[in-house]
């Protein structure tokens, strides 16, 4: 035994050293080092491909320093206009992020970062009466950021072992933005992110942490990441079908394989079972009687020390390719697999498999999503998506079946150099049926409970205090929505930046926790935004008997950062949200003036 532990060991060995010399040192860079999709680096790239004329640079984020090596293969500098040319100097510059020690007896093979960030800031706000909960207000940071408010001090380690092996963890101190104690927060005018300053508790230090933390192995064309990270999967701007950006971390474990001309993914994500936050699971949801119902409903409070029992994955195959280098275009099938019973079927583990030719109805609900966007001039690109819950073919359902689930994003992008920066812009426009992502009644199986794309986040106050917050795995929206998004701004890349965004949204009467059951025939889907329930072939939902409008959600917002000198940066925002049927109850009418400063250093 002892024997073919050494011979697995000497094996091992072995292959860290071709692999490390395989490729050039890691002075040069770790080229599978994965990019967080909140770095202005996604916004650099893609302004750039914009104004050059090619289409976008993957839409599947997160990615590889690999394969940013191999996006900017595809741009000639010099063809470059002068503020083109900043940008892309400035990609270069980020690719070649190198490990700040190198011990001298692995010099080449192994290296390592240590660094940190201190950051202050301060938020006030006109209405926090009613906008108490820090999702409701934009407390962005300008560079975007997966824990809001932001750490006060963050401490991110790297790890390189030659140039196909990375290693990433971020560990902070500061306050959890979900859980803050609403009750102190209500009535309170002026909030930061330094704990133990009112109306943050010593309760609020934030215990979740790391929130990017997970290793990273691969070549020149491939990588393997397992871990914890953000997700973005599409070209939109006001969020995405399939994978949106809202998710503070995935859970996840991620294969790629890339080239000029095609790209595919494959990607597990796990969550917690809806049993440990869907109050009276599995109860039928009525009394033996028939009368009074026993409605399910949110409950976010669990004990850390209850069980974990049962499997909620999201199991997803993404394939984009490029034509000519003016169209990209993805293709996405998934599912959310689910099992009370911890069972987990190998054969959604397939490549190659069509997700919906399982039937396992009982286990899976599939989602198919297409993209395609086009650079038909210099400067100018077109892009769409179509996500796909339920559909019915020809044929399908005759007497009765699941209503139609779709949603769809239509936009237009532009990006022109201007002085050292980029001037870029974009308008769009998203629509999303009643029925997306939600789950069904029981019509079907699940012990009376459908499976849906809602997935918790789960937090811990050091109380002992532990509960869940929700949000749609793909569009930040969510169902039963109308959605059109104005977006301009200026960047100089690494030296500062002003964004304007203008939002509209029309907000239906459904939400996350709506049901749908099989649709009478003759009776027509009702279309987005819904007003009543009485429009259409659905369940109770929370609240749904005080909702009786649509709410007109209008939100302006304009922020910007500068670096005042390296590492040092101070940055803004100013946000005005006015609702108009407030919580979807007829003449319910809230406005919020918001406002947020914040400065930061990283040594």
């Amino acid at each position: 035994m002892k024997n073919k532990f050494r011979k697995l060991i000497t094996v091992l060995i072995c292959l860290l050293v071709i692999t490390s010399q395989t490729f050039s040192a890691i002075t040069d860079g770790n080229r599978q080092e994965i990019v967080s999709v909140d770095s202005p680096i996604y916004r650099a790239m893609k302004t750039l491909y914009i104004s050059t004329g090619l289409a976008l640079p993957s839409t599947t984020g997160p990615w590889t320093m690999a394969e940013m090596d191999m996006m900017l293969s595809r741009i000639n500098p010099e063809n470059l206009m002068d503020a083109e040319m900043e940008s892309y100097n400035y990609l270069v510059a980020e690719i070649k992020h190198t490990p700040r020690f190198e011990p001298e007896v692995a010099e080449g093979i192994f290296g390592f970062s240590i660094s940190g960030d201190v950051a202050a800031e301060m938020y006030t706000h006109s209405n926090p009466t009613v906008f108490s909960n820090p999702d409701d207000w934009g407390m962005e940071k300008h560079m975007g950021d997966y824990n809001l408010p932001a750490p006060m001090i963050s401490v991110p380690l790297e790890t390189w072992f030659g140039n196909n092996i990375y290693g990433y963890s971020d560990f902070s101190i500061g306050i959890n933005r979900l859980l803050i104690d609403m009750e102190a927060q209500k009535d309170s005018y002026f909030l930061t992110n330094i704990l133990m300053v009112p109306p943050s508790q010593l309760n609020d230090l934030n215990f979740n942490i790391p929130y990017r933390a997970f290793g990273s192995i691969g070549g020149s064309w491939w990588n393997i990441a397992i871990g914890r990270d953000k997700l973005r999967w599409g070209p939109g701007e006001s969020g995405n079908l399939t994978v949106g950006d809202q998710i503070p971390y995935h859970n996840n474990l991620r294969f790629t394989a890339f080239s000029k001309v095609f790209k595919y993914t494959f990607s597990i994500s796990s969550f917690v079972h809806p049993m440990h936050y869907i109050a009276n699971y599995g109860k039928g949801g009525t009394t033996d009687e028939q009368e009074n119902p026993i409605k399910e409903y949110f409950d976010p409070a669990y004990d850390q020390w209850d069980k974990r029992d049962g499997l909620n994955m999201f199991i997803a195959h993404r394939l984009e390719w490029r034509i000519l280098d003016k169209v990209n275009m993805a293709l996405t099938e998934s599912i959310m697999y689910q099992s009370a019973e911890n069972q987990f079927d190998l054969l959604t583990l397939s490549p190659t498999a069509i997700f919906h030719n399982f039937y396992i109805r009982d286990n899976a609900n599939s989602l198919l999503s297409f993209e395609v966007d086009y650079t038909f001039l210099k400067h100018w690109n077109v892009y769409g998506e179509v996500v796909i819950d339920e559909f019915k073919l020809p044929g399908e359902f005759t007497n009765d079946g699941p209503p139609s689930a779709s949603g769809y994003i239509l936009g237009v992008k532009t990006a022109y150099p201007l002085g050292k920066g980029m001037l870029y812009g974009s308008i769009e426009g998203a629509y999303t049926d009643p029925f997306l992502y939600i789950r069904d009644s029981g019509d079907y199986s699940m012990d009376h409970y459908g499976i849906n794309f809602v997935v918790p986040t789960s937090g811990f106050k050091s109380s002992g205090d532990s509960y869940y917050v929700l949000d749609f795995l793909g569009y930040r929206y969510g169902n039963d929505s109308i959605v059109g998004n104005l977006n301009l701004g200026y960047e100089e890349y690494g030296r500062w930046n002003v964004d304007f965004t203008f939002t509209y949204w029309a907000d239906g009467v459904m939400d996350m926790h709506s049901k749908w059951h099989r649709t009478t025939p003759g009776v027509d889907d009702p279309s987005s935004p819904t007003s009543g329930k009485e429009e259409g072939n659905w369940d109770e939902n929370s609240n749904w008997e005080y909702r009786d409008a649509v709410a007109h959600w209008l939100i302006f917002n304009i922020s910007g950062s500068y670096t005042i000198i390296d590492n040092l940066d101070i940055y803004a925002q100013f946000r005005f949200v006015n609702v108009i049927n407030y919580a979807n109850i007829r003449g319910e009418y809230e406005n919020d003036v918001q406002f947020s400063l914040g400065i930061s250093y990283s040594f």
